[in-house]
């Protein structure tokens, strides 16, 4: 039992003296300063000191003695000037002693942190400092070390520091009230904790958050050796502090790290690379590319979706990553940790840039990495395609296309061709800038999708980028809101002024609205945009219809306190782009749902137009955001289907606005088997059976695909047409021969317009359906029919004054001259679009703004 004993002793006295080997020996490689200093609180705003130190022979030293004042400087026997402290050499081994003054004011916040409160070497260096403070100053030092002694004078409290390894830019922390601490020990590393008192609950919220730290400990082992330069670890949590991590020996952190452990291990690691090889605050961004690969992106949930958000919003990190990433992806993730560790352990302790590393794994792996770049020259990559044919045989589809990108490495790209009901991957390689693909389906390809999954560092396509709230956290912009809404907004105004925003002054000045980004309180230039509850907090981002590369925010807050508690949740919440906060809690939050990667189309079955450019849906649908009405018309004798189109059309619109209804140019009689029909308690086909299709002025097709995307997508439809059985008796004997009850039903009516009546005649000329009836009927009908949905739209708008709506009717009652809006701006309605949607007609201004055409065009990026 004895000899057990024994041999464990001796064990772990050997692991101890190997642990010590390795934190220590490779320190003697580098001769280092090691500081003396003294300090002393003289009075609550002043500290006096000294420092003294012998120079080592032939090396330039540069201190920097920002914030103090130098009182003496003796090099040797001789006093010399502050300014040779910036560059200062000796030719043998020599005493620099410093006396200096720093003013100090530790009482404007609880925790008060200062830097530079001694000459400070810009190289690494180890210390011994003695603080002393009369016992009757009511203060809390705190210098992070990996020795801290406190002794009790008569006169004095005494502090002691030392600093055996070496470290660059220690801090000194004061506070008022005596913080709490609590520590923690794993392997070879103690990790201590410091807070003030009056932050509640966590002592139990500190050793909760511990235990999820220690389940991941093994990534932060596997990254490098399990040595450390410091042995204790210091953290200081504070609801005022924003995250510090430059100072030596001590994380300053915010206290809502306590629910984010993944980023805690993020920092650690950091202070980890960063001390053991000396590397400033981002001198290195391949050492973040390493660690948001190994930590972050390792812990995360969403891996694809942490990959494109990268892409996205943060370029250097971006660059940093995939470049790690592609490294690892060449040689594997085994041999990339056990080369990083052989480097860890061969250069610690010594000043060391991490392209050294990338280096070194060329020279191990020339094939795999050969022709792979520097990280300086390492590029993000555009990529263009072009569908050249698509052939059917008699067991599946051959496409043919092209692929060009400005890479200067070979690259693996993932490919997916997306057909009706299932998607087939590929991988490539891409080894040229222009190279022909050949690929296959079974199914006939709607379009290919490249780099679906974001395994590449390259350029996003606009309809990738999600609408989110992160958009307005990059590029500042403006603040519209009232000085009689400020209070109840101040918290969350002050949180945007703090990233750059302006306050706008409507009083004074007309807003620009092709600003990039602006943000509303308390109202909004598109009410029907806004989903927003009468209490609690509410946010929503559209994209800006007045320039396409910004966003519209819009907030609105029933109180001060509602503001308040949202306003902390705030950048926990940047990836949605709608929300709204009760008392604290998230009660409705939503998620905008882009495409995932490049989509090439292999035909189009439409295209659009304004009068002057083809568009983009996307951009169509954005320039459509500030129009309460839209007005679609469909050519009925065009063979085109525009089923895709709707389709696509209102999907998109849904991602900007869910607060719009469809309104249907169909008997208001229809309206009760429309209701059924949305609440599944009939079919489709149930409700075309008391539909006349011989005077619909709806496709049936359309109308079934209206309906049906209405159903799945819980939006209200409501008919708006003409009675069809007033329309028949007009057509029959004319409104002279209407009952005083029919005429009653009659909308506001203009019958002179000789121009259009000449259009009509040509019209009833060549119908088959109304040459039965009397001309002067046929036109007075047509009146109707328009100023019917007319009126009936004014109704509308005044039963849902905040609500979107789009309206599907034919193409005769949308066109210039002589549509529905012509009666719209009659009763005061403007804001309103109009759409064509024929391809045997050519777009003018004098038609309509919009034309959707379903000619299939030749393929194209």
């Amino acid at each position: 039992m004895h000899i057990k004993i024994l041999k464990n002793f001796l064990f772990f006295t050997f692991m101890f003296l190997l642990l010590n080997f390795l934190n220590t020996s490779y320190a003697k490689k580098i001769p280092y300063l090691h500081l003396k200093i003294r300090l002393i609180l003289i009075s609550d705003s002043t500290i006096i000191g000294s420092l003294s130190t012998k120079l080592i022979p032939h090396k330039n030293f540069n201190f920097s003695y920002q914030h103090l004042k130098i009182k003496k400087i003796k090099l040797h026997r001789r006093y010399i000037k502050s300014s040779l402290l910036k560059n200062l050499s000796v030719k043998r081994k020599t005493t620099l002693y410093i006396t200096f003054k720093k003013h100090i004011n530790y009482e404007i916040f609880p925790v008060n942190v200062f830097s530079n409160f001694f000459p400070l070497p810009k190289e690494p260096f180890t210390y011994e400092i003695i603080f002393k403070v009369p016992k009757n100053k009511k203060v809390f030092i705190l210098i992070p070390s990996e020795k801290v002694k406190i002794l009790k004078k008569r006169y004095y409290t005494v502090y002691i520091f030392k600093n055996p390894h070496p470290v660059i830019n220690p801090c000194l922390i004061m506070t008022k009230i005596r913080p709490k601490s609590l520590s923690f020990n794993y392997e070879n590393l103690r990790v201590k904790f410091y807070y003030l008192p009056y932050n509640k609950n966590f002592f139990e919220k500190i050793k909760i958050f511990w235990e999820k730290i220690i389940k991941n400990w093994q990534i932060l082992n596997n990254l490098g050796e399990k040595s450390y330069l410091f042995k204790n670890i210091f953290v200081f949590l504070d609801n005022s502090f924003k995250d510090e991590l430059n100072f030596a020996n001590i994380l300053l952190l915010n206290s809502a790290i306590l629910n984010k452990p993944e980023k805690f291990l993020h920092y650690l690691t950091e202070k980890k690379f960063k001390s053991a090889f000396f590397l400033k605050d981002e001198e290195d961004l391949l050492i973040e590319g390493l660690i948001d690969y190994f930590i972050d992106y390792k812990l995360s949930q969403d891996k694809k979706a942490f990959r494109k958000k990268l892409l996205i919003f943060n370029k250097d990190k971006a660059k940093a990553f995939f470049y790690v990433f592609e490294i690892v992806q060449k040689i594997g993730e085994k041999r990339f940790l056990q080369n990083l560790k052989v480097f860890y352990k061969k250069n610690f302790l010594t000043p060391q840039k991490f392209e050294t590393f990338v280096k070194s794994l060329k020279n191990f792996y020339p094939e795999k990495l050969k022709n792979f770049p520097d990280f300086s020259k390492f590029k993000k990559i555009s990529i263009e395609a072009q569908v050249n044919s698509v052939k059917k045989t008699l067991s599946k589809y051959i496409i043919k296309f092209t692929l060009k990108t400005d890479a200067n490495r070979s690259l693996r790209i993932s490919l997916k061709i997306d057909c009706n009901n299932m998607e087939y991957p590929y991988k490539i390689t891409l080894s040229n800038s222009t190279q022909k693909i050949q690929l296959f389906s079974k199914e006939e390809p709607k379009g290919i999708y490249i780099d679906p999954d974001y395994f590449l560092w390259r350029k996003i396509s606009p309809k990738e980028i999600p609408i989110s709230i992160a958009h307005l956290f990059q590029k500042p912009g403006i603040l519209v809101y009232s000085s009689e809404d400020f209070p109840i907004y101040r918290e969350v105004i002050n949180f945007f002024k703090d990233l750059g925003y302006k306050s706008f002054n409507s009083k004074q000045n007309t807003l620009n609205q092709a600003f990039q980004n602006i943000i509303y309180f308390g109202k909004s230039p598109f009410p029907w945009i806004l989903n927003s509850s009468e209490e609690g907090f509410y946010f929503k981002v559209i994209p800006n219809p007045y320039n396409n590369k910004g966003l519209i925010g819009f907030i609105m807050s029933s109180s001060m306190e509602e503001t308040k508690n949202a306003v902390k949740l705030l950048p926990d919440l940047i990836d949605y782009c709608e929300m709204i906060v009760k008392s604290g809690n998230i009660i409705f939050k939503r998620l905008d749902q882009p495409i995932n990667g490049i989509y090439i189309p292999v035909k189009r079955s439409f295209y659009i137009m304004d009068s002057n450019n083809y568009l983009s849906l996307e951009d169509l649908v954005y320039q459509l955001i500030d129009n309460q009405i839209i007005l679609l018309g469909e050519n009925k004798e065009d063979a085109s289907s525009y089923t895709e189109f709707y389709q696509k059309f209102l999907n998109k619109f849904l991602r900007i606005n869910s607060n719009f209804i469809i309104a249907v140019d169909l008997d208001p009689a229809i309206q009760t088997y429309l209701d059924k029909y949305l609440k599944s308690e009939i079919t489709l086909e149930d409700v075309f059976k008391f539909l006349d299709s011989k005077y619909l002025d709806i496709k049936v097709d359309t109308l079934k695909e209206i309906l049906k995307w209405a159903k799945n997508n819980n939006i209200k439809v409501i008919s708006i047409g003409v009675d069809s059985k007033l329309l028949q008796m007009v057509l029959e004997k004319g409104l002279l021969n209407l009952s005083k009850k029919e005429m009653l039903k009659l909308p506001e009516m203009d019958l002179f317009n000789p121009s259009y009546k000449n259009y009509l005649f040509k019209k009833f000329q060549n119908s088959p359906i109304y040459k039965n009836f009397i001309f002067e009927n046929f036109y007075q009908a047509q009146i109707l029919k328009r100023e019917s949905l007319a009126e009936h739209i004014t109704k509308l708008l005044n039963k849902f004054k905040n609500i979107q709506i789009i309206i599907f009717t034919d193409e005769e009652k949308v066109k210039y001259p002589w549509g529905i809006g012509i009666s719209l701006k009659k009763r005061n309605i403007n804001n309103f679009k109009t759409i064509i949607l024929n391809s045997q007609t050519k777009l003018n201004s004098n038609l309509a703004d919009y034309l959707i055409g379903g000619e299939k065009l030749s393929p194209t990026n």
